[in-house]
């Protein structure tokens, strides 16, 4: 099983593979290698936990106080899998969020733009944006979402952005 940000918990196929909600979440080994280890790197007080055994699934506890920019870039990079997207997508994500909120996952706005892509949330409840605030991968999700629905690649949106100022 997995601990999501939020206290939830999603678990693991048999290939490894967390789903939550039927979408391909997280691959436990990458969790550990990419996130874990930066984790590690840049706050070593919240502890990230794998528990592996030969017989059963992986574990992993993520607490939310444990994401960073960093974990919120190695997230992004494996679900834009889910799209097709390549690391040339993925670039232009980094330098649409990096722009945005510089990949904080608590970030706001004056205007009511709230998250890591920086969603506009001026009709939603108090209670809605806390909880968008409170699941970096939710945000992420969304993020990827959006962009495909509106502009159909990552890339895309970025150009939008670069001619524009806003996506």
């Amino acid at each position: 099983m997995v601990v999501s940000p939020k206290g939830g918990i999603m678990k693991l196929t048999k290939r490894g593979i967390a789903v939550r909600n039927t979408a391909v979440i997280l691959v436990a080994l990458f969790v550990w290698e990419t996130i874990g280890g930066a984790v590690a790197a840049e706050s070593p007080q919240p502890e990230v936990q794998v528990i592996m055994t030969e017989t059963k699934p992986k574990t992993i506890e993520f607490p939310l106080e444990a994401w960073s920019p960093t974990t919120a870039k190695a997230y992004a990079r494996f679900a834009l899998e889910k799209y097709g997207w390549d690391e040339t997508e993925f670039e232009c994500v980094h330098a649409l969020w990096t722009r945005e909120s510089n990949w904080r996952w608590q970030a706001k706005s004056p205007t009511s733009d709230y998250g890591i892509p920086q969603r506009h949330m001026s009709k939603n409840s108090k209670e809605q944006i806390k909880d968008f605030l409170s699941d970096p991968i939710e945000q992420i999700s969304w993020g990827l979402g959006y962009i495909e629905h509106r502009y159909g690649s990552p890339c895309r949106a970025k150009n939008h952005s670069d001619r524009k100022g806003w996506y």
